[in-house]
């Protein structure tokens, strides 16, 4: 959907709080502090400050995408409709039945 982004996948091995996460992103950022942090989240404020980061908060009330990232992954078949045509790529598996 945005084929000129730079995409890394990072393990979400952490627990949920700015910290260590900021510490993580700057990581696999290799020390390139972003220079603005979205999120959705109450955790999004404190994560950019730690980061040397602005934070632009995005539906934070989940008008437009009534869902966590969280809820989504947890439930990932009752939220199917939510995801991106790509993640839905990702995710879905195909079975080849030759007869």
């Amino acid at each position: 959907m945005h084929p000129d982004a730079e995409v890394i996948e990072v393990l979400d091995d952490l627990p949920e709080a700015p910290e260590p996460w900021d510490q993580r992103t700057l990581e696999v950022l290799s020390g390139r502090k972003p220079d603005i942090a979205f999120t959705s989240e109450d955790y999004g404020e404190p994560w950019a400050k730690l980061m040397g980061s602005q934070h632009c908060a995005v539906d934070r009330e989940r008008l437009k995408f009534p869902i966590s990232g969280t809820q989504l992954r947890s439930h990932l078949a009752e939220h199917w409709q939510m995801l991106t045509p790509p993640a839905k790529a990702y995710f879905a598996k195909r079975v080849c039945v030759l007869v």
